[in-house]
């Protein structure tokens, strides 16, 4: 879920999701991340679209959390300095992530850990049609994290981060 526009349809997430969840097909949030307008050397225009931003990781986290069947989030990476946004918007927008280039956590990190420590897991009632299966939990996923940075050791060899 690409999102470049700091006004998403996140109702309408919610809304598929639970049409889809009702099915009984898990839902999995891939390639999260939230783009934000940035200047030629990369620095956000406005300081108040970080709010912004974690605003959106909040409420897309609280969206999925609201139906069992949506079992993951996953990003689209961890760190803006690895981020695809920068070459795909010419330099236009960036800062997609939860953690600056520096590896220093943004607000966006802030509000999606706040929203899974107020969440109370569930297990889904449904099994997912596709390998009947049935959801053992919320997983926060950082995509080829130990790809990326060779000394990290993600506990007990998981690419997800324990928040």
């Amino acid at each position: 879920m690409h999102i470049d526009r700091l006004n998403p349809d996140i109702t309408g997430m919610a809304a598929n999701t639970a049409r889809f969840t009702a099915l009984g097909v898990q839902i999995h949030i891939t390639e999260l991340d939230v783009a934000l307008p940035s200047d030629a050397s990369g620095n956000v225009r406005d300081t108040a679209d970080l709010t912004r931003q974690a605003d959106i990781y909040r409420r897309i986290a609280q969206a999925c959390f609201a139906h069992p069947g949506c079992t993951a989030i996953q990003t689209w990476g961890f760190a803006d300095k690895y981020s695809w946004i920068r070459s795909r918007t010419k330099g236009t927008k960036g800062a997609a992530l939860l953690f600056e280039r520096n590896h220093a956590p943004k607000p966006a990190y802030v509000a999606l850990k706040e929203a899974l420590a107020t969440h109370k897991p569930t297990l889904a009632r449904k099994t997912c049609r596709s390998d009947r299966s049935e959801a053992k939990g919320r997983n926060l996923v950082f995509p080829a994290l130990h790809h990326r940075f060779p000394d990290a050791k993600p506990r007990l060899g998981s690419r997800s981060l324990q928040l």
